[in-house]
């Protein structure tokens, strides 16, 4: 892990043994101090213990972050699973303890005036834990405050949540650390909506937005499939939903993740009803469709064919 520190960026790292994943983040975050940079890191307590033995070590041969002026934060430490139990609310992250709690202590490192990095392992403990609607809003709630708040974050999954829920977790970041599995996405974004009357609507507002630069086929076929998945989100879910899109290199990935555990499925539909052809729209539309399932919830995803698309889109 290298520290980036001319532009905002969210970077993940992927592992499989905890041993892989020690020297990096401890390499990292001695980069960082060693280059004054203020260092927010919310960490397992078994990693924080191997990363500061592991800082020990590397700090005196780094310089010690002896370019920092003296009176500025080093390193701010946060235990995961104590930072989580601030920000959840039943079982999901909450704005504005977000906010309060993980913005607070970002705004507060970044007001020093030299660049901060910011390591985390709260979505990796969600993630782990099968909470994978919740650690999507909390990836979301993450680049919301980097919009705000300019810093480097860096943050680590383990890989076995399978390789479509990679996908999606890819999706939500800007880049991929070197080694890890999983295509970088071009660019991705992300957002969640109430479950309400004007929802679906909304979504397709966003889907639109973020579309553009992509041949108007491809538009029109993601925004199709944006309208049938959030539909389907508020009329069987019944719960908020958050929207990410990832602009891998061959096709565009839309993933809908909800609270039901129900999966989705396709039916006979009689041919003088009016609804109940969702799926079978978003299967001819798409080269791809699937749903994850986990103890939170489901993750509807499907992917339509970029067919020549503008590659800087």
């Amino acid at each position: 892990m290298d520290v980036t520190l001319t532009k905002t960026e969210h970077i993940v790292r992927f592992y499989e043994r905890d041993e892989e994943l020690v020297a990096p983040v401890a390499e990292l975050l001695a980069d960082a101090l060693a280059k004054g940079c203020p260092v927010v890191a919310i960490m397992a307590a078994e990693h924080r213990r191997a990363v500061e033995q592991r800082l020990a070590e590397l700090l005196p041969r780094s310089g010690g972050g002896e370019s920092a002026p003296p009176e500025e934060p080093r390193l701010v430490a946060l235990d995961a699973d104590d930072t989580l139990a601030e920000i959840l609310v039943d079982g999901r992250p909450d704005a504005a303890r977000f906010d309060e709690v993980v913005g607070a202590a970002v705004r507060l490192a970044a007001g020093r005036g030299r660049p901060l990095v910011a390591y985390g392992e709260m979505v990796d403990r969600l993630w782990q834990a099968g909470q994978v609607v919740a650690a999507v809003r909390l990836e979301e709630l993450w680049n919301a405050l980097l919009e705000k708040v300019p810093f480097t974050l860096h943050c680590a999954y383990r890989s076995e949540g399978g390789a479509e829920g990679l996908v999606d977790v890819c999706g939500l970041h800007s880049s991929v650390a070197p080694g890890s599995p999983g295509e970088v996405p071009a660019r991705s974004a992300a957002r969640t909506f109430a479950c309400d009357a004007l929802a679906a609507r909304a979504a397709r507002g966003f889907a639109k937005e973020t579309l553009t630069g992509l041949p108007q086929d491809v538009r029109e076929s993601v925004l199709l499939v944006v309208s049938e998945l959030a539909t389907n989100a508020v009329v069987h879910a019944g719960s908020e939903f958050t929207i990410s899109f990832a602009f891998l290199p061959h096709v565009v990935r839309v993933a809908v993740s909800d609270c039901s555990f129900v999966a989705p499925s396709e039916h006979a539909v009689a041919s003088d009803h009016f609804s109940g052809r969702g799926l079978r729209i978003v299967s001819a539309l798409s080269s791809r469709w699937g749903c994850l399932p986990a103890k939170d919830g489901k993750v509807v995803w499907a992917e339509v064919a970029r067919r020549g698309a503008d590659e800087a889109a």
